[in-house]
């Protein structure tokens, strides 16, 4: 008989946090120390950058694709 324990994976944190959506608003101070390495270069930055650097490029994507159907519904 084995007692080994299988180790926790990176697939089980992601369907824990989200599973338990609300893991976050128990452990607020968590947020404020998640650092990322900034997809612009080898820097740490903090969750928030990261998110604001996600939605900016989501937006510019938006709108890259919103000027292609403007100029398609001009032909």
């Amino acid at each position: 008989m084995s007692n080994s324990i299988t180790p926790i994976t990176e697939d089980d944190i992601a369907n824990f946090l989200v599973n338990t959506p609300d893991f976050f608003e128990r452990h607020a101070q968590l947020l404020s120390s998640v650092r990322f390495v900034s997809p612009h270069g080898q820097r740490a930055v903090s969750l928030q950058e990261r998110q604001a650097d996600m939605l900016r490029e989501k937006i510019r994507a938006l709108e890259h694709r919103m000027m292609e159907m403007i100029r398609n519904g001009k032909r």
